[in-house]
Parts: C-alpha cells; structure tokens; sequence
C-alpha cells in the first residue's frame, strides 16, 4: 500500500494479507455494514484508505459506489450523487469534509437522508468542524468518526466517534481508541512508555 505522502513523496509499505483482512473485518464490525449499505469509494486506487473502502462493503454484502472524478469538491453536484445513489456511508479526506461541512451550513441544506455514517481520515480535525458538523448534521441517526492511523498500521489504528446527540467536550478533538487487536503504546522521545 502507498503512504499518502504527506510528508514527503509517497512510499510503498509492505502489508501483510491477514492485516488488510482484520482492518477490513474492524471497519465492517465498525460501520455495522449490511447488505443494503451502500458506501462511498472517494479515495484514489493508489491511497490506503481505498483498499477499506473497496473491501470492508464487498466482505459485507455492500455495495461500493465510484465517486465520478469530476465530484473533486462539494456542493450541489455532490449531494446529488450521494442523494441520487442512496449512499448510507461515507469516508472523507478531512480537508474535503470541512468544505463539506462548510457548503451545507451556508447553503442551509442538509446531508442525504441516506447517510447514516461519515468517517474522517487524514489530517487533524479540529474542533470548530465538528461543532459546525453538528450544527449542520440535523440527521438524529448519524454517527461521525474520525480515524487515524499510517498506512504502516495497515491504514488505520484508532477511532474517535460522536453518535447522534452527542457533543464534543473540550477544545481537541481524540484520535480516539485502538481498533479491535490493535495495541498503543505512548512514548517518550526516548521511545520508553510514558505512565499513564
């Protein structure tokens, strides 16, 4: 899998078969995917997060729904595929999730009543988004999370989730906590653990 080469060029990580099925399995158990789900494949080929995208739904009976290359931004067009393909999840880079947030809180709309899931991935999320998010996302049965993880991790290693109804508390907001058989540890700059 490529890294996504934020911090430089993109490079290639060796991953293991059995560590792409048990991410796969954690997001399928995550999302609570069924047969009549139908999740959005936003992310290029080459990017981790597609190889999520593309199999936690086909292991799980779901459908995957390609995000045409010409929705490169959100607004109008964009709700209307996701409103046109009924898709019930979706799993955004973090800048295009802020845009998004910022489209339907200016233009008073709502997200699709399909939506049940959006996912956040790849930069940090700060804490006016989610609360403009909240504002925004009038729907009671969404959940929001964010995820973080490097591709060495096989993608992902924590969530962070605000269901419906809920409010984010402080002035950060959480990386959250280990995906199933996944492990953390905090170090210090000597790489020892750090209490708790």
């Amino acid at each position: 899998i490529y890294t996504s080469g934020s911090t430089g060029l993109p490079k290639g990580v060796m991953v293991e078969h059995r560590s792409v099925c048990l991410r796969c399995t954690n997001h399928s158990g995550l999302y609570g995917l069924r047969e009549d789900d139908r999740v959005l494949h936003f992310s290029s080929f080459a990017f981790d997060s597609s190889v999520i995208e593309i199999l936690s739904p086909l292991i799980s009976g779901s459908i995957v729904v390609m995000r045409p290359g010409y929705l490169s931004h959100p607004g109008e067009d964009f709700d209307r595929f996701l409103e046109q393909h009924q898709v019930s999840i979706v799993d955004l880079p973090t800048m295009f999730w802020r845009k998004w947030v910022d489209v339907i809180k200016d233009s008073q709309s709502s997200i699709g009543q399909a939506i049940r899931i959006v996912c956040v991935a790849g930069e940090e999320v700060s804490a006016q988004s989610v609360r403009n998010w909240l504002d925004a996302a009038k729907g009671p049965n969404v959940r929001w999370l964010n995820v973080y993880g490097p591709t060495e991790a096989t993608i992902e290693a924590t969530f962070f989730e605000l269901g419906p109804g809920e409010e984010l508390r402080g002035g950060l907001v959480p990386i959250g906590r280990p995906l199933s058989n996944t492990s953390l540890y905090v170090l210090d700059s000597r790489l020892h653990p750090v209490p708790i």
